[in-house]
């Protein structure tokens, strides 16, 4: 069990690493795009049969995750979450985010045989500083997969994602977990408990100088949660996280 979470946690960071590629401390990145589309009636669907629809096409995705390369080393990021939502994420420009949306949901209607509507269909973008850490992906898991295995509350399934600035250092998940031994009741891998809250909260902390603190949660609730956890990591540097919804 340990050496399977062990090489989850280094496949995660590994894929971190590859998709940020080398960054300039000093330049701002305005195209980290995330676009997303309805399922309509809302129905439950996995991550690995999403993943199937994409094996030996155009698109080239990974089998376990979605991963699409669109040329060079940037990749499109897709998360499919309990509810019915898909995301699209990564370093493209809005117009081509847009397409590759509506071309992944297109796909996953015709495999998958579920009804998709696109008017609520939207665009987000957000702008950061490469060093301080710019959210790859808007959303995280808040439903199944088959990578993480975690219940989430799936009234909220849009899901939230606080980006904690971390003084650039060797900074590594295992540090980030120890820091609740004494607090917070630990699961495998990546994920917390947190009791007062009731809601499972995943911890995630890269060498690159990134933290990220995300759940299927209210971000009143996360960052409440934040609020606790933060004291008990002395590495975060003492500033506000940002939280963003899908």
């Amino acid at each position: 069990m340990d050496d399977e979470i062990g090489q989850e946690l280094e496949l995660a960071e590994r894929e971190e690493h590859e998709f940020a590629g080398e960054r300039d401390p000093t330049r701002v990145y305005p195209h980290n795009l995330g676009a997303r589309c309805d399922l309509n009636p809302p129905c439950d669907i996995e991550l690995a049969d999403v993943a199937k629809c994409f094996i030996n096409s155009d698109f080239r995705a990974s089998k376990q995750v979605v991963k699409i390369q669109t040329g060079g080393k940037k990749y499109v990021h897709i998360n499919i979450y309990r509810g019915g939502q898909i995301n699209v994420a990564g370093y493209v420009d809005m117009e081509k985010a847009q397409v590759l949306c509506k071309q992944v949901a297109k796909r996953i209607k015709d495999k998958l045989n579920v009804p998709i509507r696109f008017s609520n269909f939207s665009v987000s973008s957000v702008m950061g500083v490469g060093d301080v850490g710019v959210p790859v992906n808007l959303n995280l898991l808040a439903g199944k997969s088959t990578r993480w295995k975690a219940q989430y509350d799936t009234t909220f399934f849009s899901g939230v994602k606080l980006t904690v600035p971390v003084k650039r250092t060797d900074l590594k998940t295992q540090s980030a977990l120890n820091a609740f031994d004494a607090h917070f009741k630990a699961k495998a891998a990546k994920f917390e408990k947190l009791e007062d809250f009731h809601v499972d909260v995943r911890v995630s902390a890269f060498t690159s100088g990134k933290a990220n603190v995300a759940g299927g949660v209210h971000p009143e609730v996360l960052q409440a949660a934040w609020t606790k956890i933060s004291p008990h990591i002395k590495m975060f540097e003492r500033r506000n996280p940002m939280a963003h919804r899908g």
